[in-house]
C-alpha cells in the first residue's frame, strides 16, 4: 500500500492535476479554432466554385445573344441574296455562286453550334466524361 500522501505532495499533485486541465481546455480551444479556420477555408472553396459557375453561366448569356446576332445576320443575307437574284436584281454569270455562298453559310451556322457547344461548355462536357 503506498504511503499516505504529506500536505505538501497533494497540493503539488492538484497542481498538476491543474495544469493538466487547464491544457486539455486549451487545445480543446485550439481544436475548436483549427475546426473553424477549415470550415471557413471550406466556404471560400465552396464559393469560388459558385463565382466560378456563376462567371460560366454569364458567358453563356452574353454568347448566346451575339451568337443569336450573327446568325440571324447571316440568315438575313441568305434571303436577301435569294430574293434578289430570284427578282432578277441580282445576277451572276454563274448561278452556282448562289448555292456556293447559302451551302457555307449554313456550314458557318453548323460550325458555329458545335463550336459554342465543345468550348464554353466546357466545364460540363468534363463533368460528363468522368462519370
Amino acid at each position: 500500500m503506498p504511503p499516505p500522501l504529506s500536505e505538501n505532495h497533494h497540493d503539488e499533485l492538484n497542481d498538476i492535476i491543474s495544469k493538466i486541465s487547464e491544457s486539455d481546455s486549451d487545445t480543446e480551444e485550439s481544436d475548436l479554432d483549427f475546426f473553424k479556420i477549415l470550415e471557413k477555408a471550406g466556404k471560400k472553396t465552396e464559393s469560388s466554385e459558385e463565382r466560378e459557375n456563376r462567371e460560366i453561366l454569364d458567358m453563356r448569356k452574353l454568347w448566346s445573344h451575339w451568337i443569336l446576332i450573327f446568325i440571324g445576320v447571316i440568315i438575313i443575307f441568305d434571303i436577301i441574296l435569294v430574293t434578289f437574284y430570284g427578282l432578277g436584281y441580282w445576277s451572276f454569270e454563274n448561278s452556282n455562286v448562289v448555292i456556293a455562298v447559302i451551302t457555307e453559310n449554313f456550314l458557318k451556322i453548323i460550325s458555329l453550334g458545335i463550336l459554342i457547344t465543345t468550348n464554353i461548355f466546357t466545364k460540363i462536357f468534363k463533368q460528363n466524361n468522368y462519370k
